[in-house]
């Protein structure tokens, strides 16, 4: 199980949160994202822990993309 979220340091309209939408990660946080799912294997199982259904919605994408440059 690999648990992901943004870094902490993202400062949201209710303050700091540490459970924030994949868009916020640079290309160096993908870049880490993108080795962790390739050690994942396909047993593998991603928790989103977000609190906003706007961050979910907007986190899917990225994990997409993430997955789709795995191979490259």
């Amino acid at each position: 199980m690999v648990h992901i979220n943004a870094p902490a340091d993202i400062v949201t309209a209710k303050g700091r949160s540490k459970h924030v939408s994949l868009v916020h990660l640079d290309e160096a946080g993908r870049g880490v994202a993108r080795k962790v799912l390739q050690a994942c294997g396909e047993d593998c199982t991603l928790v989103y822990e977000l609190f906003n259904w706007k961050h979910i919605e907007t986190t899917i994408p990225v994990v997409e993309e993430l997955l789709l440059m795995e191979g490259q």
